[in-house]
């Protein structure tokens, strides 16, 4: 009876479990007080003998509690690694959008920048030929130096890519 109390304490509700336990008693201390003439355990014995269930029975039930509590931590940890992880991504993302703001801004002022010094080129081309020369060389050195700033950033960005991609 023992194994079979602790087993239901274990593994089902509460109520059922109790509903197993008060008749469980109940019969311990009849079988205790009313049948000693078949050399069964005697009076002396009923107290015992139900503290013996209701032990069993409590311990049934600390199990069942315990493997409830067990699996709310596991699922609140599984829980946390997600949202973990979404908040990586979005900082990943965040980290991305600004970088593309920045290329953006780099490349709009790179290219605006030369299209000013190739507006002027061309109104100085017939008149000062050298001005619209040294204009042409700083608008290509613009350009130079805007292929370069954009691999940089492209390296950098391919870089973090892989880095996220590995995580």
């Amino acid at each position: 009876p023992f194994v079979a109390l602790y087993t239901i304490a274990a593994t089902q509700e509460r109520r059922v479990s109790l509903a197993a336990l008060v008749p469980t008693v109940a019969v311990i201390v009849f079988i205790s007080l009313n049948l000693p003439e078949y050399d069964g355990p005697g009076p002396e014995s009923a107290a015992p003998n139900t503290l013996a269930a209701a032990g069993v029975w409590g311990l049934g039930a600390y199990m069942q509690t315990r493997r409830r509590y067990l699996r709310e931590l596991e699922a609140r940890a599984d829980q946390l690694e997600r949202e973990r992880e979404q908040l990586a991504q979005i900082a990943v993302m965040e980290e991305r959008a600004s970088i593309a703001r920045e290329l953006h801004d780099i490349v709009a002022h790179s290219v605006t920048v030369m299209l000013v010094g190739v507006r002027g080129a061309r109104e100085h081309l017939r008149i000062a030929p050298d001005v619209a020369e040294d204009t042409l060389a700083r608008v290509e050195t613009s350009g130079e130096r805007s292929v370069a700033e954009l691999r940089r950033i492209l390296t950098l960005l391919r870089g973090s890519h892989r880095d996220a991609d590995s995580r």
